[in-house]
């Protein structure tokens, strides 16, 4: 039976991906659903936060709730984590006289980006596993999808640790499962490649594999495919194997190398898509991005741009604290200039935000001016 008083706190509303400060830089609201469960109307519930060993943030639902209600509570003081790494964020509430405190708090783990990888950046999984922390899969159907394995021959013929698709006993054609990377800051970068080992075996002309690279310039919500190969094309083996394939000897892998002088300037993230055809095993390890940083004196006004398409704000993320005023200019199509100001105002993270909510859809060029230097980009807001 019901009891007289009792309030449960049913679920933490925020998504881990907000704790991105790289792609989403303003502060994070907490926010948490918080039912009477009891019979009698509540008022003045305590509903506390607290991240790791770090201090509460308590405050006080002052709304009446009605026997059989939720409310979404959405806590005044915000989240700011300076530091990329594992968190756990606890949220609790507490009312006198509650007859089941057992239902009072929730918690989340979630992984914080603070700022993007700088380059050279080299990931072979022997310390971080995989996937490493930071990093993403998406397993669409559920199944099965990129695995670790370890004890595996590598390029250098030492046994290591790689990442693993069992294509062998996936019998799901077409089907994609992916692995996300972190961000990578190519903000100052004037080359850059991506390169990673490849070991493949395909099983026959019907029963082959494909294997896609994506890449991101805006925080993963579009992609663009830059490697993409199937077949004996990507196979690293001169012809098939019916059996299920591990790789025996150096000579069974391959480098691919990923030119990324069309994202130079921008912050990247890529996906590796393995494209199920029911063939034989594909390992990857030893993934690297690597280029050459310019030693500009004006790389104050160097600055990556996200969303990009947007329909509300977009962010622009500047490389280093200005050294003087810089002036914003956006200028659409026809030349005509929609917006400009003196100054650009900067948060903690070296990022201004630009509301465009207003602007008619389209193509619009943004032009940041510091001294005698100007960066022009593309903004499409839609």
């Amino acid at each position: 039976c019901s009891l007289t008083n009792d309030v449960a706190l049913l679920n933490i509303n925020n998504d881990p991906s907000e704790f991105n400060f790289v792609c989403n830089p303003e502060p994070v609201v907490i926010s948490a659903t918080v039912a009477n469960t009891g019979i009698d109307p509540q008022t003045n519930i305590t509903i506390r936060y607290q991240v790791n060993s770090e201090p509460l943030v308590e405050e006080t639902i002052s709304a009446t709730i009605n026997s059989g209600e939720q409310i979404d509570y959405e806590f005044d003081t915000t989240l700011e984590l300076e530091d990329s790494g594992e968190y756990t964020l606890m949220v609790e509430i507490a009312l006198t006289g509650d007859e089941n405190p057992s239902n009072n708090d929730q918690s989340i783990e979630f992984y914080s980006i603070s700022e993007a990888t700088a380059i050279d950046f080299s990931e072979d999984f022997e310390t971080n596993g995989f996937p490493p922390n930071g990093w993403q899969l998406f397993n669409p159907d559920n199944d099965d999808t990129w695995e670790e394995r370890s004890g595996i021959i590598g390029s250098d013929g030492a046994t290591g640790t790689t990442a693993y698709f069992n294509n062998f006993s996936y019998n799901a054609e077409g089907e994609e499962d992916i692995f996300q990377t972190e961000i990578f800051d190519l903000t100052f970068a004037t080359a850059a490649q991506m390169t990673f080992d490849l070991a493949k075996a395909q099983y026959s002309s019907g029963f082959s594999d494909g294997l896609r690279v994506e890449v991101s310039t805006d925080c993963g919500q579009t992609f663009t495919t830059v490697y993409e190969k199937s077949g004996l094309d990507l196979s690293t083996m001169p012809s098939y194997i019916t059996s299920n394939w591990t790789p025996s000897a150096p000579g069974n892998w391959r480098e691919e190398q990923v030119d990324l002088s069309d994202y130079l300037g921008e912050l990247v993230q890529f996906r590796f898509i393995n494209v199920c055809g029911y063939g034989n095993s594909t390992y990857i390890d030893n993934i690297n991005v690597e280029g050459f940083l310019s030693n500009q004196s004006f790389e104050s006004v160097q600055f990556t741009m996200y969303p990009n398409p947007t329909s509300n704000e977009v962010f622009l993320r500047f490389g280093s604290v200005p050294t003087s005023e810089m002036e914003l200019t956006i200028i659409n199509t026809l030349g005509q200039t929609v917006f400009k100001s003196n100054s650009v105002e900067l948060n903690g993270n070296q990022t201004a935000v630009l509301n465009v909510s207003d602007y008619a859809s389209g193509l619009y060029f943004i032009s940041i001016k510091q001294d005698n230097s100007t960066v022009i980009k593309k903004l499409i807001i839609k």
